[in-house]
């Protein structure tokens, strides 16, 4: 396997208007923004140095062959409990992080990215509806308004992804994320898409707990000890959707197993849980066992960018998030 520096593509045509979804329960609406109408996707400057690891744990540069093009899926839910008492509203994206809403700042770092060609917002009602009232159609940071934006109101992941894939199509992978990490950036997820083979059926991002704690000391982190060190999972993604249009049965299993830990742990099977309980799990053998067990290949990559593992679970990290947010234009100079 070699490791190649890949420069971001010069530029790439986009779709004349913004074609907007809403799947509601009495029907399907389509509404055409003019908003970049006419207009081209160019990308940002990203920074293509890869920090991490690729596949199989080595480090190296970013791989060759990476997908090019993808359309991406901002994926909101419900409200976590430990929120709930604290804030009212219907789902995590709608609480304000810095004076807007949390999936604001994701959808926006989505639409900045270079090789986003569509977005499909999707979530419950009050997220869509939130979404399009207004702030989906912001002018993105990228020139002639960014890709186009859909909203899709649907139910259970799989349902949300196989909803996703009917508004956007299944001929480009899709970059997953989630509505709840406001930190994420262009360039971050930039490195995502371009360091994913273009062969991957799941192509995943872990943080270094290093990286993790030196900048969130205060966050409750969860960490997976893998032999190459302990990592973060996190919210960040890369899709082929032919895998869910070939595989739902399966993803609907998974999706129903993941509230039954033992009875998911028992899918999985002795010899996994063996490697996971004493800590000799790799990423190679993860890699590995998942192509496997979900039958398409399936690759990882180690990498320093806290803020796709940064996301808003308690109370108290909304207050870490903003301060973030504060330091983060304070360096830019009040740019945005």
């Amino acid at each position: 396997m070699h490791y190649l520096p890949r420069p971001p593509a010069a530029g790439c045509q986009g779709p004349g208007g913004a074609l907007r979804m809403l799947f509601h329960r009495g029907g399907v609406y389509l509404r055409e923004s003019q908003e970049g109408a006419g207009g081209k996707l160019l990308p940002n400057p990203t920074n293509w140095l890869a920090k991490g690891r690729v596949g199989f744990g080595r480090r190296g540069f970013g791989l060759s062959g990476g997908a090019d093009m993808v359309n991406a899926v901002v994926v909101g839910g419900g409200m976590d409990a430990r929120l709930a008492g604290r804030f009212r509203e219907a789902s995590k994206g709608l609480i304000a992080i810095g004076g807007k809403p949390c999936a604001q700042h994701v959808l926006e770092a989505v639409r900045a990215t270079a090789g986003v060609e569509r977005i499909a917002l999707v979530g419950p009602p009050a997220l869509v509806e939130s979404a399009s009232g207004g702030w989906a159609r912001l002018p993105a940071r990228r020139p002639a308004g960014g890709a186009e934006v859909r909203l899709v109101e649907e139910g259970s992941i799989v349902a949300k992804l196989l909803a996703a894939t009917a508004a956007l199509g299944s001929e480009r992978k899709l970059l997953l994320v989630t509505c709840d990490i406001p930190l994420v950036t262009p360039e971050g997820l930039g490195e995502v898409i371009g360091r994913c083979p273009e062969e991957c059926a799941f192509f995943h991002p872990l943080v270094e707990k290093s990286a993790a704690v030196r900048e969130f000391p205060e966050h409750k982190w969860v960490f997976l000890k893998l032999r190459e060190g302990e990592v973060v999972t996190t919210n960040v993604f890369v899709l082929d959707p032919g895998w869910l249009l070939r595989r739902g049965d399966l993803a609907r299993e998974l999706e129903t197993l993941r509230r039954h830990p033992a009875r998911l742990a028992l899918r999985w099977g002795l010899g996994f849980l063996l490697k996971f309980k004493l800590g000799l799990l790799s990423l190679a053998y993860c890699e590995q066992f998942f192509s496997e067990f979900l039958g398409g290949p399936c690759r990882g990559m180690i990498c320093e960018d806290t803020a796709l593992a940064m996301d808003l679970d308690r109370p108290e990290d909304v207050g870490m998030l903003e301060r973030a947010l504060a330091a983060r234009e304070a360096g830019r100079g009040g740019r945005v």
